[in-house]
């Protein structure tokens, strides 16, 4: 990463502020609406009334995810045909409840429903009056799914039967909350909203000793349901063990939280989990939307102008409220992961008719494309275009789809590996999808179905006109279009870059320690040491060393002379070389096993070591201690583990890319062990990013934008003196030293070079000339009046504060508000007194860099 200093430098103080690193959240509108309207029935008919004032509410409050109470079986074309002209490709309805008619709880959504299911009774029960409804919810960019439960309790206002059936409701949906959620511990982003058709500010039964009277024949209470049953302060006690807390809303620009204007009650409620309501990312906020209080200002944010006053009543008898809560950002890798290609790189140049997508191979292996397929959905669609694939990617390479290969050829001078004429025809808004043939998803450019139609380009990911590539540290993709993944840039054409994504490095020029096993089931016998090196490389200058935890060597010194071995090429330009006795059960023989080799030759740990070193000057070149820490030795690397005694486990490292033994990192796992093969999740010989060329990967330079090979850093504070702006650290910039020093590192800041008073840090920040005690920063005129102003040349690049004191001896200075932190304009400036000042009152301006 580049470092860079924030200075914060006073003529009297110097203050270092560093960046803080944030999460990312991602917004999501969530919002509940019973729209049963007796005239029309739920969302009421297109063309109706009903209906478009239903659907002006939701173009007006924009939610991303709509519980719905109330659509009746008939009513269900309507829902799905208002879905789709507001651009909802997700819906879900409820199956009917146990005791009231077919009105059904459905839900809309902009974002992928994983699956719904009804919350039910108990076996041989029938207590619902309406089924609830659960939809697991796939939020693109979200680091968990949201689970919403949309529901509407029994009505009426009984005091006895009506809370009664109410509270046994609760305690289903409650009971389906801490199921699921001790199921899917990760899904904890929950929301339970819909009509509770009570109000805890009305008279509510504290307690029922029994069952009331009064139930319908269809209601049947289940077997475990024991007395007595709480009801009071309903909804919030009764959802209370759900980990659940409803939102405090209210109508916009007020204190009005009643959601039923006929009775004046609040009974529509959304409650949200703990992960919601006390995220870090922030909290929830929620509001009654009530188009009589909508004037365009206050409450949450909304889309356009405001509707007319009476369409919330022209939509239904309830009114809608809806919430903004808090997801975190964050991915699921896709099920390919690192195994198979990904997409690189997409393009669109319709001036040009250059139209393509390239695939990247970082896997070890050749890929068969024979066994993938690319989908492309159009304009928001959840529906997709199938393009098949065929041909082979080899490791390191790209594979270019295009549309047209006359456009592409003559674009780059080169023909595309693939011709899909009429397949890839993106036009900036739509999706590309990299799948398994069998279906399973391996990489995503966009966001299914968040665009809303063909001229929809209001998305983070729309690449009009554009070329997009993925950054290069990228090499595990995300089922998942994730925005930092991805640079897009314009125009097309002169940014594209076929064929050019990441290029295999040489690897290492030294061998290293890449898995070994050291103990075994009963008497130690097996035992052995694998090492990774490049292709070519001889063993001829190399010797293996063990050690005990005292760091005295432990047998003899393995001269790997004697193996007369070169490493081939087995995987990506790396090769492998095993030395000791491998158990039959793994098939492999070692490659070398000298005489002097015998029962027990690796020491047991803990805190023991190996070392491969050249012969040749006795260059250490891999170092470790495994089992734990050897005290008496200075290792590479430390291994915190310790070796089963399993004939089939080992130590070993895994990860990457990469080709050398700093890049992987250890671990161990029973019934893996590989000796002469790459290890379980390694990959070799990937290049790391290096974007200055400088041989120095980004994540190991500390100059990644500017080339420096040696790496130095005078002050050691992690960015190198190519482009660190102060290459001693001593607040005083190395231009500004140069200019007048005639050096970067020579000036102190605490001296007074010209013995004017004012050391050279003051110097800096006042910009005047250390060498030149006449040039001094001076308060030019002061008038005084009715106040005074104070004037003085500035310099941009700084910050200038009005000071006062009332006795210019003995007096305390202190900031003159609002003349605080006023950045300089680049010549006269000033600042102002304006109250009557004391006869005595002094002033100074102070100065401070940004």
């Amino acid at each position: 990463m580049r470092f860079v200093k924030n200075l914060r430098v006073f003529l009297s103080f110097l203050a270092i502020f560093l960046p803080v690193q944030c999460a990312i959240a991602v917004e999501v509108r969530v919002a509940t609406y019973n729209v049963l309207f007796f005239d029309d029935g739920g969302v009421g008919s297109p063309g109706s009334t009903t209906y478009n004032a239903v659907r002006d509410i939701l173009v007006r409050t924009d939610p991303d995810v709509i519980g719905f109470q109330e659509v009746g079986s008939g009513d269900i074309a309507d829902f799905n045909a208002l879905a789709t002209e507001l651009g909802y490709g997700h819906t879900a309805v409820s199956g009917n409840g146990d005791c009231f008619g077919d009105l059904r709880q459905a839900i809309m959504s902009r974002f992928p429903i994983d699956s719904t299911s009804d919350v039910t009774s108990p076996p041989g029960a029938g207590e619902f009056t309406r089924a609830p409804i659960r939809a697991v919810i796939s939020v693109p960019g979200a680091l968990s799914r949201l689970v919403l439960y949309t529901m509407h309790h029994k009505a009426g206002t009984s005091s006895g039967i009506d809370e009664f059936r109410r509270a046994i409701e609760a305690r289903r949906i409650v009971e389906d909350v801490q199921a699921f959620q001790a199921a899917n511990p990760g899904d904890d982003h929950i929301v339970v909203l819909g009509d509770f058709n009570d109000d805890p500010g009305q008279t509510q039964t504290f307690q029922f000793f029994s069952e009331p009277s009064g139930g319908p024949n269809c209601f049947d209470l289940g077997n475990d349901v024991t007395f007595p049953v709480d009801y009071s302060d309903f909804p919030h006690d009764r959802y209370a063990p759900a980990g659940v807390t409803a939102l405090t809303v209210f109508q916009e620009d007020s204190s009005i939280d009643a959601t039923f204007p006929g009775s004046g009650s609040e009974i529509d409620y959304i409650f949200v989990s703990d992960a919601i309501l006390n995220s870090s990312l922030g909290s929830p906020a929620g509001e009654i939307y009530n188009s009589a209080r909508d004037d365009g200002v206050g409450g949450l944010p909304k889309v356009g102008s405001p509707l007319p006053t009476g369409t919330s009543t022209a939509a239904t008898d309830h009114l809608l409220v809806f919430a903004d809560i808090q997801m975190e950002e964050g991915f699921l890798v896709c099920s390919n992961g690192v195994s198979g290609p990904l997409l690189s790189e997409v393009t669109d140049d319709p001036v040009s008719s250059v139209r393509f997508v390239e695939l990247y191979n970082q896997a070890i292996a050749a890929v068969d494309l024979s066994g993938y397929e690319l989908r492309r959905y159009d304009d928001g669609d959840t529906n997709w275009t199938s393009i098949a694939l065929s041909g082979m990617i080899q490791p390191c390479e790209t594979f270019t789809i295009a549309n047209s290969s006359a456009a592409f050829s003559s674009a780059y001078g080169f023909p595309p590996d693939a011709v899909s004429a009429g397949g890839i025809t993106g036009n900036g808004n739509d999706v590309y999808a990299l799948y398994t043939t069998g279906g399973d998803p391996v990489d995503t450019y966009g966001s299914v179905g968040e665009v809303t139609g063909s001229g929809d380009f209001n998305v983070l990911w729309a690449y009009a006109d554009a070329a997009v590539n993925r950054n290069l540290n990228i090499l595990s993709p995300s089922c998942n279009w994730r925005s930092f993944e991805w640079n897009i840039t314009n125009p097309a054409l002169g940014s594209s870059t076929p064929g050019d994504h990441i290029n295999c490095p040489d690897p290492s020029a030294d061998p290293w320690i890449n898995e070994f096993d050291y103990n075994n089931p009963g008497t130690d016998s097996n035992e052995w040491i694998e090492l990774a090196g490049p292709a070519g490389l001889s063993l001829d200058d190399y010797e293996l060393l063990i050690y005990n935890q005292n760091f005295v060597q432990w047998g003899p010194t393995y001269d790997l002379a004697d193996a007369s071995f070169t490493f081939t090429d087995e995987t990506n330009g790396c090769g492998f070389f095993v030395i000791g006795i491998v158990p039959p059960s793994l098939s492999d023989a070692a490659d070398w096993t000298p005489a002097s080799w015998t029962i027990g030759e690796i020491q047991n740990g803990p805190g023991d070591s190996m070392l491969v070193r050249k012969k040749t000057g006795l260059l250490t070149v891999h170092l470790l201690d495994y089992d734990g820490d050897n005290v008496n030795s200075t290792e590479d690397q430390v291994i915190h583990l310790s070796d089963s005694a399993s004939g089939d486990s080992s130590l070993y490292l895994t990860g990457g890319p990469g080709a050398s033994f700093d890049t992987f990192s250890w671990t161990d796992d029973v019934g893996q062990a590989t000796p002469g093969a790459p290890n379980v999740g390694q990959i070799f010989a990937l290049k790391a990013p290096d974007s200055d060329g400088d041989g120095v990967p980004d994540a190991d330079d500390n100059c990644p934008d500017d080339s420096n090979v040696d790496q130095a850093d005078l002050d050691m504070d992690g960015a190198g003196d190519v482009c660190d702006p102060d290459d001693d650290n001593d607040g005083l910039p190395d231009a500004w030293e140069l200019l007048h020093f005639g050096d970067e590192t020579s000036a102190q800041p605490g001296d007074d070079s010209d013995l004017d008073g004012l050391s050279n840090l003051q110097e800096f920040a006042a910009g005047t000339d250390p060498m030149d005690s006449n040039s001094t920063f001076l308060i030019e005129f002061v008038s005084a009046g009715g106040g005074v102003d104070v004037s003085f040349n500035s310099l941009t690049g700084r910050l200038y504060s009005l000071e006062i004191a009332e006795d210019a001896v003995n007096g305390i200075w202190s900031n003159l508000p609002p003349e605080v932190d006023i950045p300089g304009i680049g010549g006269n400036q000033i600042l102002s007194d304006t109250n009557a000042a004391p006869a005595h009152r002094v002033y100074r301006v102070n100065i401070s860099l940004p």
